[in-house]
């Protein structure tokens, strides 16, 4: 499946991060406030925040690749 990549952990931090506004144009929320609020250092949320957006765009690939192949060349 799509998320079956993504750790307890990942799923954690990822969602924070969306619902925070870490994602928005203009971040509502620094990793150092999701650090802080999940009680942990910034390096290791950084860590942790990276290693799920890379599983998560891994497992988008396929995907996106179809979508692509959709549009002409």
């Amino acid at each position: 499946g799509l998320f079956q990549d993504l750790t307890p952990k990942h799923l954690g931090i990822l969602l924070r991060a969306v619902e925070g506004g870490y994602f928005d144009l203009r971040k509502a929320v620094s990793l150092k406030r999701l650090a802080q609020d999940a009680s942990l250092s910034e390096s290791p949320r950084q860590e942790h925040l990276s290693r799920a957006e890379s599983r998560l765009v891994r497992a988008l690939a396929p995907y996106l690749r179809l979508y692509a192949a959709s549009f002409p060349r």
